[in-house]
């Protein structure tokens, strides 16, 4: 199950790549800016506060700080998992971007 599943994660990253605006990094990390934020971009040493939805290549939502009575998330950048460390410092304040995150 796991390997279909990674096979999947790639096909998904190939396609999705070849979309417009959709950006790959170097180390794989695909995202898209929704809305571009004006203040300053994060170090990965800093806290950072966000709104965030996760969800599966099936759409299906594991994790959100969005819903009733929900606050943003406050963590330190460089003590979660390395697609956010990355993609949150290509941000500015208040923008809004859509990663799509490697395996």
């Amino acid at each position: 199950m796991s390997q279909s599943a990674l096979e999947a994660g790639k096909a998904f990253l190939t396609e999705n790549a070849t979309k417009p605006g959709v950006i790959t990094t170097a180390s794989g990390l695909q995202y898209l800016v929704l809305t571009e934020g004006a203040g300053k971009s994060p170090k990965a040493t800093d806290t950072v506060v966000v709104h965030y939805r996760g969800t599966l290549l099936n759409g299906s939502e594991f994790d959100s700080s969005y819903g009733a009575g929900r606050e943003p998330a406050e963590f330190p950048l460089n003590r979660v998992i390395k697609g956010w460390t990355e993609g949150v410092q290509l941000m500015r304040e208040g923008g809004k971007t859509r990663f799509f995150i490697p395996s």
